[in-house]
């Protein structure tokens, strides 16, 4: 959590610059770990779906949906 929190403060200081940065943290330091708790859950997710998908599904998947696609432009 600690790590996510300083990717997004420098994400902060980035974009607002380092005054309004700490002045923003220092009023809202709840705000600060909502979005680093955020950031951590949907990097974590997308590296946890990546983990877990195989390249063979996501190709078997797509032609699936083509097959679908293109009965229904054979129809109309």
């Amino acid at each position: 959590m600690g790590g996510s929190t300083i990717i997004v403060t420098n994400y902060l200081i980035s974009f607002i610059g380092e005054d309004r940065a700490l002045a923003f943290a220092a009023k809202r330091p709840a705000t600060i770990t909502f979005i680093a708790l955020a950031y951590m859950t949907l990097t974590c997710g997308l590296g946890y779906w990546a983990w877990n998908t195989s390249v063979d599904k996501i190709d078997a998947d797509f032609k699936a949906r083509e097959v679908k696609h293109s009965k229904l432009f054979k129809v109309a």
